[in-house]
């Protein structure tokens, strides 16, 4: 069965959007970042009183909110056998070995689970007789683009990561020659080779897109889903996008109208802390606190000789230090230093006695301390963590360190220096203003734009004919095929023109010499 429907309604809701029943995918096998994002819209739709469906898949999901309902899916892998997926492939990225490989395995992992989630009819059934008006999904693994297809609901892209990790889904332009691809770790500032550096990385990471798009489209194809539209088109139907990014974190770059950028989704004002926390960062105030965060994803490093090298650069410190770590902790511990299993970070951060971060560079993370004014140590280790870190260093707020030759000499010493350099703090500050300088905070700005298609009848107003272009008009290669075959035209008629004359020069000078020939003779 050809399950493909485009959907052009929304007419059952009232003007003002009173109430709208909404529900919210969150991509298979993508917990941490992704969830908490999707939660924290998902929170800011239920307080204006939309009804908000969540669905999940799988166990341990910190944070999860009576706001709104969840759906739960079924999963291809228990969560030992996905616990033990990540650890595989943290521990070889940890050995070096991140590759195009190793992102391949991982991917295919993520099409397994979306296997399970076209499979599960009780979850199909539940959501499918809700009735929704509109899906809001995060497109990480590509898995929602086909399931909102199934469902037949108009939907609107909420991405969890930054626009330059997959704004080209979007048809976001991005001149290489000053929007960074991703793995380049550039500024917007290029000389020639990083220009031709961050070109080539384009048309590789294009590459790899399409590979791993091919997973999931096997899978669309299998299910019967929209058979004869290509994905990117599919994936085109998308009423309006939105990335997180901001030009306080990341560098200014062309937009389009149905885009916009809600970096810092996650951040908000601190609350009190736990006693015991509080009385922890209390007791520091000669000194300060340095909060050490590698994710929600990344709970424990398996890598102990890396652990003990960033528990000797931490016990350096002056300052006090709290670490969120599970697991065996180090044999070297400093005594400055507090290990906790779970973290309130965002709180943590909003302390003024807190002065620095040490974080693997996720972009909640990075956000957090943007708009708390953190100076950041960055150890990056995989996907959109190192160029997270290149911008936060690039404009002064951060030190980025080689997480695969870390000494703790190394650690301390980029620790000590963001915090007794005033600079990096006087960026920071000048940067959290310019974040927070805005009409209203990143949810409510994604829940103004979801009212906003919901109250339009969809966002085909402000949807760019891009959309609609093959991809030979997209890239003007025919605009540039008939300049060339203008051009190609013009010099064959030069170059024959060109020779005919030379032959005729020729041909004059001969009958010239001929006829002064001949007069030389009669003259003798």
């Amino acid at each position: 069965m050809n399950l493909c429907v485009q959907v052009l309604l929304f007419g059952t809701l009232l003007p003002a959007v009173l109430s709208a029943r909404i529900v919210h995918l969150v991509p298979p096998y993508s917990r941490g970042s992704h969830f908490s994002v999707a939660s924290r819209v998902a929170e800011g739709l239920a307080d204006r009183g939309h009804d908000v469906t969540m669905v999940l898949q799988g166990e341990g999901y910190r944070g999860v909110s009576h706001k709104y309902r969840v759906e739960m899916t079924k999963s291809a892998f228990s969560e030992d056998a996905k616990e033990a997926n990540f650890q595989d492939f943290l521990s070889q990225t940890l050995a070096g070995q991140y590759d195009s490989d190793m992102v391949s395995k991982l991917f295919g992992h993520m099409a397994d689970e979306c296997q399970a989630m076209l499979n599960d009819k009780d979850l199909f059934q539940a959501v499918n007789s809700s009735m929704f008006d509109l899906a809001v999904i995060d497109p990480f693994n590509f898995c929602p683009y086909i399931y909102v297809q199934r469902l037949g609901v108009p939907f609107v892209v909420l991405d969890a990561t930054p626009a330059f990790f997959s704004g080209r889904n979007a048809y976001l332009p991005s001149p290489p020659t000053y929007v960074p691809a991703l793995s380049s770790q550039l500024t917007d500032k290029m000389d020639l080779l990083g220009r031709l550096k961050n070109t080539l990385l384009g048309l590789v990471s294009s590459a790899m897109d399409s590979y791993i798009l091919s997973l999931f489209d096997n899978l669309r194809l299998v299910h019967g889903i929209c058979p004869d539209l290509p994905f990117p088109q599919m994936m085109s139907r998308a009423e309006f996008w939105m990335f997180q990014s901001d030009v306080a974190l990341d560098f200014p770059r062309p937009t389009m109208p149905n885009v916009q950028f809600v970096g810092g989704l996650t951040a908000r004002p601190g609350k009190p802390l736990p006693r015991e926390l509080a009385e922890f960062m209390e007791d520091s105030e000669d000194y300060g606190v340095v909060v050490v965060s590698f994710g929600s994803v990344i709970d424990h490093i398996p890598d102990r000789a890396l652990l003990e090298k960033l528990a000797g650069g931490l016990a350096r410190l002056p300052q006090r230090v709290v670490w969120k770590f599970t697991g065996v902790p180090p044999s070297n511990l400093g005594n400055n230093t507090k290990l906790m299993a779970w973290l309130p970070q965002n709180d943590l951060l909003a302390h003024p006695y807190t002065k620095a971060f040490v974080t693997h560079a996720g972009i909640n993370g990075l956000y957090e301390a943007l708009y708390h004014a953190v100076p950041v140590v960055g150890l990056p280790m995989f996907a959109d963590q190192f160029d997270n870190m290149a911008r936060m260093a690039g404009k002064g707020m951060g030190i980025t360190l080689d997480i695969w030759n870390l000494q703790p000499k190394h650690l301390a010493a980029a620790v000590t220096r963001v915090i007794q350099d005033k600079q990096y703090k006087t960026t920071i500050d000048h940067y959290s203003r310019i974040h927070r300088d805005q009409p209203l905070p990143p949810v409510d700005r994604a829940v103004f734009w979801i009212e906003h298609v919901l109250r339009n009848n969809g966002g085909e107003h402000m949807r760019p004919q891009v959309f609609n272009l093959p991809w030979y008009q997209r890239y003007m290669l025919d605009i540039f095929a008939i300049i060339g075959s203008f051009i190609l035209t013009l010099l064959f008629v030069i170059k024959v023109a060109l020779r005919k004359s030379f032959l005729l020069l020729i041909n004059f000078g001969n009958l010239l010499w001929m006829s002064l020939k001949d007069l030389k003779l009669k003259t003798e």
